[in-house]
């Protein structure tokens, strides 16, 4: 009726507001696709942001949308800002530090960092570009995700599990401690914008479609 579409007329201008807002956050903090960046989550800009992440998953109902089985969680995301670390950016900051122990991967000079959802909501891969010796190859992390509706049946919850490690096509040999689960909570979908959190309303991570 007139009511409910006023009503959502104003829920949906509301969520433009925030979004811009937030936009404009990113822009100042060094722009969109700054990548990975765990110290984000300790800024004063994050309190800020975090407060209008909070804003938005009040006003929509994920449950609507069911991010587990909607095809816009698929695409190309860039980081913005980011809780703890996920299965996939923890792995990527230990191939990082720890780079000199892996041969090829001493080598590698990162240039950018974004994230992938495909095949029908069910692979996240981490794309790590960079180049070897001036030559451009990827660090691809991969996880499997699963719809989980053990507890909460309405499609925002998921399971991410390890899967294996790319570089430049070729797989890197991975420990069996790697391969784990963890729970991720979709609480904001839409063409935009994501924002997922890890465990029962964990830090949130912010990201953007490409």
């Amino acid at each position: 009726d007139a009511g409910n579409q006023e009503e959502e007329e104003e829920e949906r201008k509301c969520m433009e507001e925030i979004k811009t807002q937030l936009l404009k956050n990113t822009a100042a903090a060094g722009g969109i696709g700054v990548g990975y960046d765990s110290r984000a989550s300790s800024s004063s800009s994050f309190r800020t942001d975090l407060e209008l992440m909070k804003d938005l998953e009040s006003i929509q109902h994920p449950f609507h949308i069911k991010p587990a089985y909607n095809s816009m969680l698929n695409g190309q995301w860039d980081f913005v800002h980011a809780g703890p670390p996920t299965i996939a950016t923890a792995i990527m900051e230990f191939l990082t530090e720890t780079s000199q122990l892996f041969g090829p991967l001493s080598l590698f000079k990162f240039r950018e960092t974004y994230l992938e959802v495909g095949q029908e909501q069910s692979v996240i891969r981490v794309v790590v570009g960079g180049n070897v010796l001036k030559r451009d190859v990827d660090l691809i992390i991969q996880t499997k995700l699963t719809p989980d509706e053990r507890v909460v049946k309405n499609g925002t919850r998921m399971m991410e599990r390890f899967d294996s490690v790319q570089l430049g096509g070729v797989d890197i040999p991975i420990p069996e401690q790697w391969k784990q689960s963890r729970q991720l909570d979709i609480t904001f979908l839409d063409k935009d914008m994501m924002i997922a959190r890890s465990g029962v309303m964990g830090d949130p991570h912010l990201l953007l479609r490409r």
